[in-house]
């Protein structure tokens, strides 16, 4: 059924709306319009009563040709619509109304009166109007307000509606069962009491709409806020009626592996889109979109650099290379014990190259080594009976013989190769050799026996001795002699005779007498004249006389000093004595001098201090006070000055600066303290790298000290002043984490403080991890998945294996069934179990799938089955079990096999039929992967009727 407000669109073609108070505006209204003619009246029937109360269709706007078209009357004739009568009462003037029906007011049809359709007061019909042809107001039915009604036509006043009752009779809409909708005319149309309410919202919320009555909606824009029906713009906003879009909606999640819409119902749609990214860890490359997230690439293989170095992979920086500790080989093989220092290999100790040959020079070779070659050097041969030996290809060959001859007659010379020269004795007359003796014979193979020869020259001045090889030796020597002069003394030898000795001294200490020597007699004493001291000091000029001295004429004790009295003693000769008398020095600078110890003393020295310390006071003997200025040290009493001098007489200084270089005070002077400093606050720099925010407090730069903690348990942390944090390394294979060791400075990858990204990447930074569990974390962190615990092997295989036995089975994988109503699948911690219980027809299938639990998984490139065992179970009689192994394709074929879904392989070729409880053969192989690849799972395939199932209980599954 049409909506109301498409009945209205269809009531005004037809020439209708609400405001007529028509039957047909509510959804179970009836209508029951009249079929009107070209002018408004009914169609030609001869027997059909005009109905006149109802205005001509055109009053209400609709056009005439819509009547025809929707009840197949021919259009519209030339009729004047103003010569129609009106609409507010009957064209009879003996026409009454029935008590119980109110008449239709005036306007009800929504039609103005026009002047010549209008009715007087006395209800006289105007000249237009027809004659009164309706009922006897005694007998108002039918056609009067509540008389039955089956067409419009039956009404002669009002409407043919059907009442609350449910009859259909004639009256106006507030009768009918079912009110009209309101619209906006002025008109009460659904009878309620109000008039327009709730009409002209157009649901257009940039409108603002009104109604006006008669005049009917009225809309205006309205600005503000909006929605334009689409959740990809942000913002709507009104203008000129209308919403206008604001921006569009941001749906980009910065994701590389998504590709972004908006759809204007439903907002962002993001879909999962292919290609290459990159995972923001450094450490891998060649990563691909998958499942919305950047999945795979291949491990960084960081190349080592040196000896002394170890590369491992930061995910933000990349490959870093750090020095490591140990031994070394600087690639110099004539050095050992080669230890690394800082990235370097330093050499070691030099090689000993000493062959303890003499006839090798013992050299080295960096590439070769110790090197030995043959030299001609002088060496020994082992024989005593040789000499000069020398080295002849690298051996030691001897040289001539020993001469053996002692030139001694007493014996035989001979040689020994052991013991070298043999001096055999023999007997007779020989020679010592000796000058010194003689009459010498042979006695124990040398020459003895002979006597001292005398050597006496009786001279005094030499020494007689006797050499073996001259005979008598005469040496001059120094003894005392007489050299036969009265006149000299300590006479001795020389070079063979007596020598002159020193002249005899004739002195009596007598100036009296002349002294002289006779080489005969020895001193002679001759008296003379000449002056001499008669031992009076108060004579002069005294003389010698017969060998005596005489005294000489007195002296004069006179010393011209006016404070001492003058006299003569004969032992001292002229004595002053000192007076007290008063005196004058012949100085105006004293006052009140007086005679002391025989001199003129000075008096009081007179005061010439002016009280300046710029000037130098003083003193002439002849001028008095004398005043000059100076440039001594001073001081100007300021103590804002320093290095105050005297200049011109006065105390001048310079201005003191005050500056004492800390950067935490600030500095001013106080002219009577002098330099003042107050501390502050200002930034600073204590140039150390082991604080920071350093501030200024109480006059001194500090900082909060660093911390240098960099959680890792593989460093010792300490804070060097001009570096700063310094992370040292501490001793290789010290126990970190739960099952990691420290090695160079970190924890070796699979410890819960640093997950590994697979077995393999385990083994390859710490060659002597052993099997056990690890964690791994494959993505980094950086994917959804988190870190878990996965068996590795480090020893099959030359290790880095990622094991699924039976326990770990368990733990990495989880069951799930192809065909969940045909059987079941379990898995438990102790095997790794396949069971259908369903004993289905011949031929049915059935399929267990083992699929990887976590969400990140490690990348590998090979498989291998090693000692994987299956055990066939069946439900007894002749039920087998068909282990086919063929795991090709993307349907499920074969009985049991491994790997990443685009690439199943079977462990073996050999398909075969195990029985209950039959063992299948050990598989052991190998399959490498053409590609990386990161998916895994198990299949198990099963054959009905019967129960069966499959328990791996031996072997495991090595992923790399």
């Amino acid at each position: 059924m049409p909506s109301p407000s498409k009945r209205r669109i269809v009531l005004a073609v037809l020439g209708w709306s609400c405001g007529l108070h028509l039957t047909a505006c509510g959804d179970d209204a009836i209508v029951r319009p009249a079929v009107f003619s070209a002018t408004g009246g009914t169609a030609a029937t001869d027997t059909q009563t005009a109905v006149s109360d109802a205005g001509p269709v055109a009053d209400h706007g609709a056009p005439d040709a819509g009547r025809s078209a929707d009840f197949g009357l021919p259009p519209e004739a030339d009729a004047d619509p103003d010569a129609t009568p009106g609409v507010d009462g009957l064209p009879g003037a003996d026409f009454t109304p029935a008590p119980d029906v109110d008449p239709l007011p005036e306007g009800d049809l929504g039609a103005e009166p026009q002047p010549d359709a209008s009715v007087s007061s006395d209800t006289e019909p105007s000249a237009d109007t027809a004659p009164d042809t309706g009922p006897d107001i005694a007998n108002p039915c039918p056609g009067a307000p509540s008389c039955p009604c089956k067409v419009q036509a039956d009404c002669k006043t009002g409407l043919c509606i059907v009442n609350a009752a449910g009859a259909q009779v004639c009256g106006n809409t507030c009768d009918a069962k079912v009110k009209p909708i309101e619209s906006c005319n002025g008109i009460d149309d659904d009878c309620d009491g109000a008039t327009d309410e709730g009409t002209c919202e157009d649901g257009n919320s940039c409108t603002a709409d009104s109604c006006t009555g008669a005049l009917g909606c009225k809309t205006v824009s309205a600005p503000g806020p909006c929605s334009d029906g689409s959740v990809c713009s942000q913002g709507d906003s009104c203008a000129n009626g209308a919403c206008l879009a604001g921006p569009n909606l941001n749906c980009n999640d910065n994701n590389p592996c998504t590709s972004e819409m908006c759809a204007a119902d439903k907002g962002c749609q993001i879909q999962a889109q292919a290609g290459p990214c990159d995972d923001g860890n450094a450490c891998t490359y060649g990563e691909a979109c998958a499942a919305a997230s950047c999945q795979g690439g291949f491990a960084v293989q960081c190349t080592k650099p040196g000896v002394c170095t170890t590369t491992t992979c930061d995910q933000g920086k990349g490959c870093v290379t750090t020095p490591t500790a140990g031994f070394c080989q600087d690639g110099n093989a004539c050095t050992s014990g080669d230890a690394c220092s800082g990235s370097a290999c330093l050499p070691g100790a030099i090689a000993n190259c000493d062959d303890q040959n003499p006839c090798t020079a013992d050299g080295c070779d960096k590439d070769k080594g110790c090197t030995h070659s043959a030299t001609a050097a002088p060496c020994s041969d082992g024989s005593q009976c040789t000499q000069t030996d020398q080295c002849q290809g690298g051996v030691c060959a001897g040289g001539a013989p020993v001469n053996c001859k002692d030139s001694q007659v007493c014996t035989v010379d001979t040689c020994d190769p052991a013991k070298g020269c043999v001096f055999a004795p023999v007997a007779g007359a020989c020679s010592d050799n000796n000058l010194c003796t003689g009459g010498e014979a042979c006695a124990n193979g040398g020459c003895a026996g002979g006597k001292a020869v005398a050597c006496d020259d009786l001279n005094p001045c030499t020494s007689d001795s006797c050499a073996t090889d001259t005979g008598c030796v005469f040496a001059p020597n120094t003894a005392a002699c007489s050299d036969g002069d009265a006149c000299t003394i300590k006479d001795v030898c020389g070079q063979g005779g007596c020598l002159i000795g020193k002249p005899l001294s004739c002195n009596d200490n007598k100036p009296c007498t002349t002294d002289s020597c006779s080489p005969a007699t020895g001193c002679v004493f001759a008296a003379n004249t000449a002056a001499c001291d008669d031992g009076n000091a108060c004579t002069g000029t005294d003389g010698c006389k017969a060998g005596q001295c005489a005294a000489g004429s007195p002296i004069v004790c006179d010393d011209k000093k006016p404070c001492t009295f003058d006299t003569c003693d004969a032992a001292k000769g002229c004595m002053a004595i000192n007076l007290a008398l008063p005196c004058d020095d012949g100085s105006v600078c004293t006052v009140g001098d007086v005679c002391k110890d025989g001199q003129c003393g000075s008096g009081t020295a007179v005061t010439c201090n002016d009280g300046n310390p710029c000037t130098s006071d003083a003193c002439d003997k002849a001028k008095g006070c004398t005043v000059t200025p100076n440039s001594a040290p001073c001081t100007d009493n300021n103590a804002c000055t320093g290095g105050d001098t005297c200049k011109s007489g006065a105390c001048n200084g310079a201005q003191l600066a005050c500056n004492d270089t800390n950067l935490c005070t600030d500095d001013y002077c106080d002219a009577a303290k002098g330099c003042q400093t107050v501390a502050n606050a200002l930034a600073c720099n204590d140039n150390t790298a082991c604080t920071h925010n350093d501030g200024c407090k109480s006059g001194t730069c500090a900082g909060a000290a660093v911390d240098c903690d960099d959680k890792n348990p593989c460093t010792t942390d300490t804070c060097d002043a001009s570096k700063g944090c310094v992370h040292s390394a501490v001793a290789n294979n010290t126990k970190c984490g739960d099952v990691g060791v420290c090695l160079v400075g970190a924890c070796s990858p699979g410890a819960d403080i640093n997950p590994a990204l697979t077995c393999k990447a385990i083994k390859a930074a710490w060659a002597a991890a052993p099997t056990g569990t690890y964690w791994l974390d494959p993505d980094g962190f950086i994917g959804a998945g988190a870190k878990y615990q996965a068996k590795c092997d480090m020893v099959a295989f030359g290790g880095g294996w990622m094991v699924i036995d039976n326990q770990w089975a368990f733990k990495l994988l989880t069951m799930t069934n192809v065909n969940p109503t045909q059987g079941k699948c379990q898995l438990t911690a102790s095997e790794w179990r396949t069971w259908d219980g369903f004993d289905g027809a011949p031929g049915s299938t059935h399929f267990c799938l083992a699929e990887k639990v976590s969400k990140n998984w490690p990348t590998y490139t090979e498989l291998r089955y090693d000692g994987l065992q299956l055990i066939g179970y069946t439900g007894g009689g002749n039920n087998v079990f068909d282990l086919g192994l063929d795991c090709y394709g993307t349907i499920y074929v074969g009985g049991f096999c491994a790997g990443p879904l685009a690439q199943l392989v079977p462990p073996n070729t050999t398909s075969m039929t195990l029985g209950n409880g039959v063992k299948s053969p050990v598989f052991n192989k190998t399959q490498v992967f053409a590609s990386p690849v990161a998916d895994f799972q198990i299949r198990s395939r099963e054959e009905g009727p019967q129960l069966e199932g499959v328990v791996w209980n031996t072997g495991a599954i090595l992923l790399r």
